[in-house]
């Protein structure tokens, strides 16, 4: 096991109220957060209540540090007895990157009851406060009969949740299965899932899903992480990415990233792809989505009528991350890069289809913090042209073609009718990469038409249907 140590610096700070006459003055609530960004001033707020029968007219704010103490005294405040209100101290305080932990307490003059005034506080001050991405792996196989429910779990929660939720299907058994992933993920009941593998070999449900997120999308990590960029190309075969990662704090350690393929949309013929369905026929309930109603299909639902989404394809760095990746001593706010470049072909059916998920990992092997973007796929000149996309097919009128290219090209478009008479003809200039382009096609009559799509001397003509 790979252990961690924080570089923190220790500051004690004390807080004392009193009240000149006698009172019973009480420390309710802190209100200052217990995250804050380092080198920034803040004033310490907090909430106090009057416990006494007599109205609280001056109060004197008193925090200390290991080399000073600062004294506020607020007059002209009108505390009825019973009533609380928020104070702040005017003196503001500033502390580098590190963990402060803060004593409060009551200073004692004329208070009835000085037990009452104490509290703790522990403060983490950060360089930055990074963006969270909660990261679920499931556990799945074509061959597990209760698995359309963490297909549906999954499905749910990249679309209600897409800015932060992170799902990656691992498989189990199947055509899919990548085996180190799946010896790596280690789990025994299926569907099941690791949260930020930090939770592992949980249920898998809607309900637990959402559940396992929410009470993690709001959790301040240490650092973060993203792809600043990335190639496959489709007919050499090699992909490179480069993942950046960032931390919040100073730390020492054995940090390290991993990056992890991810296919949309997997499809498959045989028995082995086809979904086992133990809801089949509503003998376990009712269950919905992921493209089934599961209690309406047969068991199994045949592969062909499958098609699988967010499945963990293979890894770079290997499951525990590649190693060397991420320095032993850490500064906060210093940037660590560091590229993976795999010259043997990804595993994939499709490359416009693959993600790229970086995983930032602590010595404990438990996800820090993650980043997905689409694969940027590089075609050969034959490619880019054949891989051309049209939608909507069948179409009102208004028509996208996206096009992914080597080198900025010199793109002719033509569409021609049923008869073969060119009606619509145009010439682009295109950068390089991914390209939409937007066509209008409303003025023409209903019917069956050809768009042949000419670049480097390569041609494809694809059917459009208008209606």
């Amino acid at each position: 096991m790979r252990r961690a140590l924080s570089l923190t610096y220790l500051f004690t700070l004390s807080l004392f109220i009193a009240q000149a006459n006698t009172s019973d003055l009480k420390l309710k609530s802190i209100s200052t957060p217990t995250t804050l960004i380092a080198d920034t001033a803040y004033n310490l707020e907090l909430e106090i209540e009057n416990l006494s029968g007599d109205t609280v007219r001056q109060v004197i704010l008193v925090y200390s540090d290991s080399q000073n103490s600062y004294f506020d005294t607020l007059t002209g405040i009108s505390l009825a007895a019973g009533a609380s209100m928020l104070v702040s101290h005017s003196t503001s305080f500033s502390y580098t990157v590190g963990q402060q932990s803060l004593s409060l307490a009551a200073y004692p003059v004329a208070d009835l009851d000085s037990t009452n005034n104490t509290g703790t506080l522990t403060i983490d001050f950060l360089k930055f406060i990074p963006e969270t991405k909660v990261v679920i792996e499931e556990g799945t196989g074509t061959w597990c009969g209760w698995c359309p429910r963490g297909a549906v779990a999954m499905e749910y929660m990249s679309i209600n949740y897409p800015n932060d939720f992170i799902g990656i299907a691992v498989h189990n058994g199947d055509p899919m299965a990548d085996g180190l992933y799946n010896h790596g993920a280690g789990i025994t009941g299926f569907p099941g899932m690791n949260v930020d593998r930090d939770v592992m070999g949980a249920g898998v449900d809607t309900q637990t899903m959402e559940y396992y997120y929410l009470s993690r999308k709001d959790q301040i990590r240490d650092g973060e992480i993203s792809i600043t960029s990335n190639s496959v190309h489709n007919y050499y075969g090699s992909t490179e990415v480069t993942v950046e990662a960032r931390f919040a704090k100073n730390l020492i350690g054995d940090y390290r990233i991993a990056v992890v393929v991810v296919e949309d949309s997997v499809w498959g013929r045989g028995s082995s792809w086809g979904q086992r369905n133990y809801y089949a026929g509503g003998v376990n309930g009712t269950l919905s989505g992921a493209g089934h109603d599961w209690h309406l299909e047969p068991d199994p639902v045949q592969g062909g009528y499958m098609w699988y989404d967010h499945v963990g394809r293979q890894l770079l760095g290997g499951y525990d991350g590649q190693e060397g990746s991420i320095p032993d001593t850490i500064v906060a706010g210093e940037t660590y890069t560091y590229t993976f470049t795999d010259n043997t072909q990804i595993k994939t059916d499709d490359f416009l289809k693959v993600s790229f998920v970086a995983l930032l990992l602590d010595p404990q092997g438990r996800i820090v913090n993650a980043h997905k973007t689409p694969a940027n796929v590089l075609l050969s000149q034959e490619e880019e042209i054949s891989s051309a996309i049209l939608y909507p097919n069948p179409s009102k009128g208004l028509v996208n073609l996206n096009l992914n290219l080597l080198n900025s090209n010199k793109v002719e478009l033509s569409l021609f009718d049923n008869l073969g008479r060119i009606v619509d003809q145009s010439t682009l200039n295109l950068s390089k990469g991914k390209q939409v382009i937007s066509k209008d096609f409303s003025h023409l009559p209903k019917g069956m038409y050809f768009l042949k799509i000419n670049a480097n001397q390569h041609s494809i003509s694809k059917p459009i249907i208008l209606e």
